[in-house]
C-alpha cells in the first residue's frame, strides 16, 4: 500500500509540473549595460546583462496590446520586466499580413518596449525604453491558443529624457520572444 501511495504521490507532482510549465521564453541581452543608481546610491555595471523570462502574459483592451515578460511567478513589484507594448493592434495585424518578418520600427508610436529591473536594481529610478530599432514578429497571433514570436533590436535609454538628450544605457539590445496566449488566473490580470 505504502509503494502504491509513494507511486501515485510521484505520478501526479509529475502531471502537475508538466501541467504548469511552458515552452514560453524571453531573453534580453546586451553587451554592456550601466544602471544608476542600482542599490542605494551606487551605479552598477553589467558586462554583459541577460534577462530571462518564463511568465509571458499577452494583455489587451480597447485595441493595445502588450506582452509582459518577467521571470517566475513573483509579484510584479519584485519582479524584473520586460514589456513590449503594441499601440494599435489592428494596424499591427494589418502590418503583419501584408510583410510577415519584415522589421517594423520600434517609435513609440505602434510599438514600444520598456525594461523594469525592479528586482535587479530595487533602487533604480531610470525607466528604461528602447530607441532607434525594431520589431519583428513571425507569429502573431493573439487569439486564446495563438502564438506570438518575434525578436527586437534597439538601443535602451533612460526615459528620463527625450530626443537628442536621451542617455544610452545599453546599445544594441537584443530581444526574442515566444509564447501561446494562454487565459486563466496567472495570464490575466481581472478575472473574465
Amino acid at each position: 500500500m505504502r509503494r502504491f501511495a509513494v507511486a501515485s504521490t510521484i505520478l501526479l507532482f509529475g502531471v502537475l509540473t508538466s501541467a504548469c510549465s511552458t515552452s514560453d521564453y524571453a531573453v534580453l541581452q546586451v553587451a554592456s549595460m550601466t544602471v544608476t543608481p542600482c542599490h542605494g546610491d551606487d551605479a552598477k555595471t553589467f558586462e554583459p546583462f541577460r534577462m530571462d523570462a518564463d511568465l509571458l502574459r499577452w494583455l489587451e483592451d480597447d485595441n493595445v496590446g502588450h506582452i509582459e515578460m518577467r521571470a517566475g511567478y513573483r509579484a510584479q513589484t519584485l519582479s524584473d520586466t520586460m514589456v513590449l507594448q503594441v499601440l494599435d493592434i489592428d494596424e499591427a495585424e494589418r502590418l503583419f499580413a501584408a510583410n510577415p518578418g519584415v522589421p517594423m520600427p520600434l517609435d513609440g508610436e505602434l510599438f514600444r518596449v520598456s525594461v523594469l529591473l525592479l528586482e535587479t536594481c530595487p533602487d533604480a529610478t531610470q525607466s528604461m525604453v528602447g530607441a532607434s530599432g525594431d520589431v519583428t514578429f513571425t507569429a502573431f497571433d493573439h487569439s486564446v491558443g495563438g502564438r506570438i514570436t518575434g525578436s527586437a533590436r534597439f538601443d535602451l535609454v533612460d526615459a528620463r529624457e527625450t530626443g537628442e538628450n536621451a542617455v544610452v544605457l545599453a546599445a544594441g539590445a537584443t530581444l526574442e520572444f515566444d509564447m501561446k496566449v494562454r487565459r486563466g488566473a496567472i495570464y490575466d490580470d481581472y478575472a473574465r
